[in-house]
């Protein structure tokens, strides 16, 4: 057997919000894991329940980062990874505290997928359900007459596949991309899109994006955002696609793409982040008053938009 000494060390960062029940069910999964060297640690946004006491009670060996407030999900996790870079992670692992790991080998599993080829920079394993039915886990893009769209890829395959984007409730970075490409992109505060845009930045600095589904953990899909209210998960998951678009489609892609994500907004969809639900029951004037808000709130930040545009592209 290897030695820690000779692995990767894997810092595996949670963030968790209010979020007592599944967290303890998370942090007990991880005893479970049989890695030769990794550590947990907890970064807790201001909760007002009791996973601050539950952690320093029942897990006193993880390490916890207490927020007095919430600072979202891409400020919290690069408090996270900026930790993990200091103590000498070779890997970092961006988990869900919604998500629960059933098989004790699956952190050795996914880093030998990471080693045998030193291209790859984000793998993403399978996502299921509690009752074990497939959750959208990886997507690709897709042209189309509205611009570019995600494709969520079917679950037949059974083995490494590269893919344009992995979703990031159980997320592999290797410390190589953190140190080319940098941090989450916390303008996507306070969720939504700052992995997929995270993949865009890894690709294009010469990166493989994988899936392999050939490891699968539980993910309770929707359990953090169920917390929030539906106007306010609607003003920012549109927010946050139109940035995504505005930051990293081609310029040929951009007026039909958020031609689209408008027209979106009045369809039923699926989406592998959880938002299929936002059906606002009071009328079609509060959701075009929440989309326009959104659409306003990047014209109000296009001097950053444009700076991150250059910036990602600058990557290749």
């Amino acid at each position: 057997m290897t030695s820690p000494r000779e692995t990767p060390l894997v810092i595996i960062i949670i963030v968790n919000w209010n979020g007592l029940d599944v967290l303890q069910t998370c942090l007990s999964s991880l005893e479970r894991t049989k890695h030769p060297n990794f550590n947990v640690v907890v970064v807790d946004n201001g909760s007002t329940d009791d996973s601050v006491s539950m952690v320093k009670r029942d897990f006193p060996q993880i390490r916890l980062v207490q927020n007095r407030e919430n600072l979202g999900f891409a400020r919290a996790n690069n408090q996270g990874i900026r930790l993990a870079i200091h103590i000498g992670a070779g890997y970092i692992f961006l988990l869900n505290n919604d998500v629960e790991l059933k098989e004790e080998d699956w952190l050795v599993r996914l880093i030998e997928v990471a080693e045998e080829d030193p291209k790859v920079g984000i793998i993403g394993p399978g996502l299921i359900y509690p009752d074990g039915s497939i959750q959208g886990s990886a997507y690709m893009m897709r042209a189309s007459p509205f611009g570019l769209l995600r494709n969520v890829l079917p679950t037949a395959e059974r083995t490494a596949v590269q893919v344009d984007g992995v979703v990031g409730a159980a997320f592999l970075i290797k410390r190589a991309v953190v140190d080319r490409i940098g941090l989450l992109d916390e303008a996507y505060s306070p969720f939504l899109y700052e992995e997929s845009d995270y993949c865009v930045r890894a690709r294009r600095a010469g990166f493989k994006v994988v899936y392999y589904p050939c490891v699968t953990v539980v993910h309770r899909l929707g359990y953090s955002i169920s917390k929030i209210d539906q106007r306010r998960r609607l003003f920012v998951s549109f927010k946050n696609m139109a940035r995504y678009r505005l930051v990293n489609y081609p310029m040929r892609w951009l007026v039909p793409s958020i031609a689209a994500l408008l027209l979106g907004a009045f369809v039923e969809r699926e989406d592998v982040s959880g938002l299929s639900d936002l059906k606002l029951t009071k009328g079609v004037g509060i959701r075009i008053w929440l989309v326009v808000r959104a659409l306003m709130d990047n014209l109000v930040n296009l001097d950053d938009i444009v700076v991150s545009r250059i910036r990602n592209r600058a990557l290749a």
